[in-house]
């Protein structure tokens, strides 16, 4: 990249973005993504925190948290972070306290797994609108919601927005994407209902309702979308477009596009041999049309994708989950120019949240021990060390030593430093 190219991805990826009442700082965003930091009870750990802080001191501008489960019956993994009850605030407000220490806004995604959920999980029987079960998490019948529970669970995910409100959280996403409940409804893979709610969009808002109500003034709210399910059986592009024009969105302040079903995960978390940035047109045409600031997702994971989704006009700021994980410090590199560690889609992260584990990274030996090198970092003295062999484990452990103010001295047999993975190394 030549200096003026430089130049100009820092002024667009730099600039201040107004969303409802607030002015994100630039235009990266930390995506809500799953992480299996939470206890088994879905309440915060130190673990979580020191990962979401490190995320706003690398310099995004709103950094959220995964998606949280408005109702017990809405849980889809053992550590899920639960917004279901009161008892959970005192973690909400640590997270709250540390993104903002840092100088970033807290999101909190609001969410039901509906047909996802498993009973082994969550305990109770999974719920969606119509009886169809999801073949990817089990294959469990679910009940289908009567419209008093339809509109007692729209209640819940106001519930959850008061109870984000006293916390400290700065912007709210409903999510509506990814084959979560309200998908559900959206679809007609999934809604074969006859009653009021064969109306695709009317849980969607109440759910709206619910959420602006309980809402503080000072707080955002936006909507997250599958712009597409991905498969033959599910919503097309053109069909959730023409649904979401019967969708209140003049009342939120702003849209978020991703794309993806469960049964079609591959649309949610993008392989690394597809192309970054590849849901940005389906992002243009709602910012066309809507008059909101849109963000969008989609293995945007280089400083030149993300700067020409903003220069062509097909989103206002960037949704970054993977490209966070791999560097929390991502931002701050791109706006001063200088290199950074990028993301390969190798997709560790995803298969270790799928087997239970707390997610790590093949690139950032640091991902998800935060907490750990913080303590690491109060020991004192200085050290000489040699470090036998340049691979992968010797040149992170040179580094984090270094870092620690050590000095360090590497030596390597072969002629090119690497290792086993310098073949990774030549994935984007």
């Amino acid at each position: 990249m030549t200096s003026a190219q430089a130049t100009d991805v820092q002024t667009l990826l730099g600039a201040p973005l107004q969303i409802g009442p607030l002015q994100l700082r630039n235009r990266f965003v930390a995506a809500p993504m799953e992480r299996n930091y939470c206890t088994e009870d879905g309440s915060v750990t130190d673990q979580y925190v020191a990962y979401l802080a490190a995320r706003a001191a690398g310099g995004a501008a709103l950094v959220h948290t995964e998606a949280g489960y408005v109702r017990a019956d809405g849980k889809g993994r053992q550590r899920q972070l639960a917004l279901d009850d009161d008892r959970y605030l005192p973690g909400l407000r640590a997270l709250a306290d540390a993104v903002h220490d840092r100088g970033a806004y807290l999101g909190m995604e609001l969410n039901h797994g509906g047909r996802t959920t498993q009973q082994a999980v969550s305990g109770h029987r999974p719920v969606a609108p119509s009886p169809i079960p999801c073949a990817v998490t089990g294959g469990g019948i679910p009940s289908e919601l009567d419209a008093p529970g339809v509109r007692a669970l729209a209640r819940a995910y106001g519930d959850a927005a008061r109870r984000c409100r006293e916390a400290g959280v700065d912007v709210l996403t409903i999510h509506a994407g990814h084959g979560y409940l309200i998908h559900q409804f959206l679809s007609k893979a999934t809604n074969h209902r006859t009653d009021e709610f064969a109306d695709p969009t009317l849980f969607l808002r109440l759910v709206i309702d619910a959420v602006m109500h309980e809402a503080g003034p000072d707080q955002a709210v936006g909507l997250r979308i599958s712009a597409h399910e991905g498969h033959d059986a599910g919503l097309s592009a053109d069909e959730t477009f023409d649904l979401m024009k019967s969708v209140p969105l003049g009342r939120l302040h702003f849209l978020d596009i991703s794309a993806g079903s469960y049964e079609a995960g591959e649309w949610i978390v993008q392989p690394g041999e597809w192309k970054p940035g590849i849901l940005a047109p389906y992002a243009e045409r709602y910012r066309a049309a809507f008059g909101l600031p849109v963000g969008v997702a989609g293995r945007i994971n280089t400083p030149e994708a993300a700067a020409q989704i903003l220069s062509s006009g097909q989103a206002d700021f960037v949704s970054l989950a993977r490209t966070l994980h791999a560097d929390p410090a991502f931002p701050h590199r791109v706006l001063s120019a200088a290199p950074y560690r990028p993301c390969i889609a190798c997709n560790l992260c995803i298969d270790e949240l799928h087997q239970g584990r707390p997610i790590g990274c093949s690139v950032n030996a640091d991902a998800g021990r935060e907490h750990l090198r913080r303590a690491s970092q109060r020991r004192r003295g200085k050290a000489r060390v040699l470090v036998v062999g340049a691979g992968l484990a010797g040149l992170e452990t040179a580094r984090l030593l270094a870092e620690r103010g050590h000095d360090v001295e590497v030596v390597e047999s072969a002629d090119r430093v690497g290792g086993a993975f310098r073949l990774a190394a030549g994935l984007r």
